[in-house]
């Protein structure tokens, strides 16, 4: 629901930008590329140093925080899908 230039908005895509400049959300239809992104991660698993590395995230679409395993690829919403993550914390859980 931002306004802007349709010349502008026409530049500012091609730059590879797929988030709104002022809210951050995604601006077009994301579900090929994240499936991508799935594909990705599903094909470079995480070493095994990294099996207990957990990231708390805040997803630029829903505007949700989850607790996700940390890939390098990218962290995955678990209440929306969407890559479009910020990564607030990284924490290693040990075992109890």
């Amino acid at each position: 629901g931002h306004v802007m230039h349709l010349s502008c908005f026409a530049m500012y895509i091609r730059g590879q930008a797929y988030t709104c400049p002022l809210c951050k959300k995604s601006v077009d239809d994301m579900r090929e590329y994240f499936s991508q992104l799935d594909a990705a991660i599903w094909m470079q698993p995480m070493p095994e140093a990294y099996s207990s590395t957990m990231s708390k995230i805040y997803c630029q679409d829903c505007s949700k925080t989850c607790i996700v395993k940390y890939h390098f690829v990218g962290c995955k919403c678990t209440h929306c899908g969407s890559y479009n993550s910020r990564e607030l914390e990284r924490m290693v859980l040990h075992p109890s």
